[in-house]
């Protein structure tokens, strides 16, 4: 049972400046290479790999995820599950209990190492909070951007803050 949900708005304006700079530039670059038949192999490889770039960024960072923590039938504390939504479709990309978990500002974030899953919609945004998933021997970090409700409901589980 889901006891909140949050989805944040994706992409943000310097993702939007950057795709269409990445599409701009490599369109201008495949005409360019039609006015210059000599150079006209290395812009076109160019150009493709410009707009090629465009569209990596676009996928990346208009992708939707929904969080949500809920709630397990067999007694266990609730699990913080993140969805990558893609039109009518999501799929599961994490599920991780709440119990012991710690929750990390990003502020000065270091992983020593270990892995870090990054869940924002986008890569440029700032304010992001970083879980500690403690269900594993070895640490592992979900990146990932919750509004203020949810991080009350972190806390108020047993999801403390590191120090």
């Amino acid at each position: 049972m889901i006891i909140y949900s949050y989805t944040p708005e994706r992409g943000d304006k310097i993702s939007n400046i950057l795709i269409y700079s990445l599409a701009g530039v490599g369109l201008i670059l495949a005409i360019i290479a039609e006015i210059i038949p000599a150079a006209a192999s290395a812009l076109h490889v160019a150009a493709f790999a410009l707009i090629l770039g465009s569209i990596l960024v676009w996928s990346r960072c208009m992708l939707s995820f929904t969080y949500s923590i809920e709630s397990n039938e067999d007694g266990r504390a609730p699990d913080l599950v993140v969805r990558e939504n893609r039109g009518k479709t999501s799929r599961i990309l994490s599920r991780v209990s709440l119990d012991g978990a710690r929750l990390i500002k990003s502020d000065g974030f270091n992983p020593d190492g270990a892995p870090v899953f990054d869940h924002r919609p986008s890569i440029f945004i700032k304010d992001h909070w970083i879980f500690e998933v403690s269900e594993r021997e070895t640490h592992a970090y979900i990146r990932f951007s919750p509004d203020s409700e949810m991080i009350n409901i972190l806390r108020s589980a047993g999801c403390g803050d590191a120090e």
